[in-house]
């Protein structure tokens, strides 16, 4: 199990503009000293750490700030103002709340202050592993954390949103997850600390809860669990009139242009008069996502409120506030291929129309992270797109002033290093990942590795994947605006050849692609995946092949089985390309005896195993994959050892809320397959193959114990502990990568305390 440690907030000063000498940092306690580095930073460079503005409350006196700083690893830190915003100081844990810390605890993004003056009370919500707890405070300024009674999250149990009470108390608002089915959940607690479940009826998730009195009101969203005519989810809205005791759902009409496609509702604000709930629906006139805005002065009449002006190709609100009489909405527009805005919009009372805010138009995609009415002034936190990204608050006092004041992360944390994963490179061992922002590349270098080498990516685009061929040199994989997938090719690793997203799908509204694996195969280069043109009501799978890794034909599927859906009357389900509630997506692929095999999933959400075989790398034919009595699975990888394959992954059993460990076998070059699972739950695990055996790496759930699992046909297993080196008492470790090279197992793991982490390469030798 994890050991206590305590939460030691490292700001200083976060927010340019703050005046005061900084107070001098707690020294670090309870934090065992880590591993040596093992790869470089980039010379010359910032050390890349980001801060991200959880939640925010207010209560008009005082506004707190959950935050949390990414570093090499995540710590939640606590900020508050006494000036609505204008300036901030550090909060902190008491003694004893520090010493109960856990490693990898994290903000959820929940934050509210209940009752009034010497009753007052400041809440934020935290978990660790399925563990929630409160943060309490009754002067914004001093923290103390208790765990949380009465929402099970080991059970399903999620909050999302908490509102306080102006006499006292709070009411939280989410959902329970179980059998790939979401009901909502409300909960009332005096204390933020001790809660009792209270009914809602019908099926969906809660996003927000606030209240005005005794009045509360929850909004939500719910997904059917089949499209039907084109409708794949619709609008939650909830009152109560006691407290948040009682509910009764509320029918919520969409406007006379919706398509009845889609739509949610994901904030709420109290109004002096009433209520004003926000979302999205789908308008049928501009063929893109409007915002949906309703109020209500009596919980029971919801009509619209003024429309706001169309923007991009598709908008929704972002975050909705109140300061004194006027209601402020944050709309977020999205065009295909462009950054994101953000606009702000006032509505004053008798006002038949918004009247525009002043907003800072950042050169980045930016959004809206949190916000809080603080008396008349409108505080949002808004993250704006970058290598490294950035967060800053803007404060309107009135609609043509705003005020924009950086969040930097706290002075002397260390160069912030992410691994993406290993691969060889010219009989060398090499890694991926990214360090101060910046996408590079690693070389093994005697016994370590040498300086990062940039892949020359622009701030809109990332890579998940390197690998390296002989006859085919590198092929990085990644993203644009992490939707539309791009390929790159070097002959040296220095001089790259990037491919268009277009070459993987139209990029356009509601088109999407991502690769998952590559392999190199006869000569040419294979990449899967997943790709859609309509979000997520329809993928399809993703399957090219290029001989240089610039020009690239898609696979072909075997047969069409049938026709048509709400989208598309004429459009094919086959292998490869779905349709509504028969999706398909590829996650990594391997060489057969004769030709390829994928894996991946099929189905309406993506809940059963499937393979796909192609003697030629080029015409793929899908096969099912048996998943017994279980409700859901994932097949995450795939590797040969002589004549069998192994697909790994995990099961869900019904009722269940942790995954078991799951194979599937075949020794017919994937045309059938034989399930098998293990007992017992874990964090991760990662397969290869190595030589005349199948390897499997398994981390235990207390992110500690680490198993090798070893077998020579993929039925027969033995294991044997694997000692983590320089994981002390306090500490725990993730599998980021396994692969077999050099007559070796090469491990990359990252060993984290509290405040820190290290990534490192383990030799383990077979």
């Amino acid at each position: 199990m994890s050991r206590p440690y305590p939460l030691i907030v490292v700001l200083a000063v976060l927010l340019t503009g703050c005046t005061g000498e900084p107070p001098a940092p707690r020294p670090p306690v309870n934090a065992p000293a880590l591993p040596a580095d093992v790869f470089p930073a980039l010379p010359d460079r910032g050390n890349g750490v980001e801060t991200t503005v959880e939640a925010m409350a207010s209560d008009g006196e005082a506004t707190v700030m959950v935050a949390t700083v990414e570093g090499r690893t995540s710590v939640p830190v606590f900020r508050y103002s006494t000036d609505a915003g204008a300036t901030w100081a550090d909060g902190a844990l008491s003694d004893a709340a520090a010493s109960a810390t856990l490693v990898g605890e994290r903000a959820l993004g929940i934050a509210a202050v209940g009752g009034s003056g010497a009753e007052r009370r400041w809440l934020a919500v935290g978990d660790s592993d399925d563990v929630l707890f409160a943060w309490t405070s009754a002067d914004a300024k001093t923290w103390e954390r208790t765990p949380i009674a009465g929402i099970d999250a080991d059970r399903g149990e999620r909050p999302l949103s908490v509102t306080g009470l102006d006499s006292g108390g709070f009411v939280a608002a989410g959902g329970r997850w179980r059998d790939d089915v979401y009901r909502p959940m409300v909960w009332t607690s005096p204390d933020g600390i001790a809660w009792t479940a209270r009914k809602v009826p019908g099926e969906g998730v809660l996003n927000e809860v606030v209240a005005s009195g005794n009045r509360v009101v929850a909004v939500g969203e719910r997904e059917l669990p089949r499209v039907t005519k084109g409708r794949s989810r619709v609008s939650v809205l909830a009152t109560s009139t006691d407290g948040g005791v009682r509910w009764r759902r509320v029918a919520v009409e969409e406007p006379a242009t919706s398509g009845n496609f889609s739509s949610s509702l994901d904030h709420a604000v109290a109004t002096p008069t009433g209520f004003v709930v926000g979302g999205s629906y789908y308008d049928a006139q501009t063929r893109g996502y409007r915002p949906l805005l309703l109020g209500s002065r009596d919980l029971t009449s919801w009509r619209p409120t003024p429309r706001l002006p169309d923007a991009g190709e598709s908008s929704d609100i972002d975050e909705l506030v109140q300061i004194g009489s006027a209601t402020v909405a944050a709309q977020r527009s999205r065009v295909a291929g462009a950054p994101d805005e953000v606009r702000i919009w006032y509505l004053f009372p008798g006002d038949p129309q918004w009247t525009a805010g002043a907003a800072p138009k950042p050169e980045q995609s930016a959004w809206i992270t949190a916000g809080a009415g603080a008396g008349e002034v409108a505080v949002f936190a808004v993250g704006v797109d970058g290598r490294p990204g950035r967060t800053a608050v803007w404060r309107f006092d009135s609609p043509a002033r705003v005020a924009d004041l950086e969040v930097t992360p706290p002075p002397g944390m260390r160069t912030r290093v992410q691994l993406g994963g290993l691969f060889v490179a010219d009989g060398a061992l090499a890694a991926h990942g990214r360090t101060q922002g910046v996408f590079v590349r690693w070389a093994a270098d005697g016994a370590g590795f040498g300086a990062p080498t940039p892949l020359g990516l622009a701030d809109d685009e990332s890579v998940q994947l390197v690998t390296w061929s002989s006859d085919g040199g590198y092929l990085a994989t990644g993203e644009v605006d992490g939707d539309h997938a791009f390929t790159m090719q070097s002959d040296d690793g220095t001089t790259w050849r990037r491919t268009a997203p277009k070459a993987f799908n139209e990029v356009a509204q509601y088109h999407s692609s991502e690769i998952s694996d590559a392999i190199r195969f006869d000569g040419r280069w294979v990449v899967v995946g997943e790709r859609s043109t309509n979000g997520t009501v329809r993928g399809s799978a993703l399957v090219y092949s290029s001989t240089d890794g610039t020009t690239w034909t898609p696979g072909r599927p075997t047969k069409v089985t049938a026709r048509g859906d709400w989208y598309g009357r004429r459009d094919p389900l086959d292998d490869l390309h779905g349709l509504d509630n028969r999706s398909r997506s590829m996650r990594a692929v391997a060489a057969a005896g004769r030709g390829l095999v994928a894996v991946g999933e099929t189905g309406d959400g993506l809940t059963d195993p499937a393979a796909w075989v192609s003697r030629d790398g080029r015409t793929w034919r899908l096969v099912p994959l048996d998943r017994g009595d279980y409700v859901r699975a994932r097949v995450s990888d795939v590797q040969r050892v002589g004549g069998a394959l192994l697909a790994t992954g995990w099961v869900l059993a019904r009722g269940g809320t942790r995954t078991t460990r799951a194979m599937w076998r075949s020794t017919d070059d994937g045309e059938h397959w034989t399930l098998t699972t293990f007992e017992g739950t874990f964090t991760e695990s990662r397969t290869a193959a190595g030589g005349a055996e199948f390897l499997q790496l398994v981390l235990a759930d207390d992110h500690r114990t680490l198993t090798l699992w070893r077998s020579a046909d993929g039925l027969a297993w033995t294991r044997s502990p694997v000692a983590v080196g320089g994981l002390a008492d306090g500490m725990e470790v993730s599998l980021d990568d396994a692969l077999v090279h050099d007559g070796a197992l090469q491990l990359l793991l990252t060993v984290r305390n509290r405040l820190d982490a290290v990534t490192v390469v383990q030799r383990v030798p077979l």
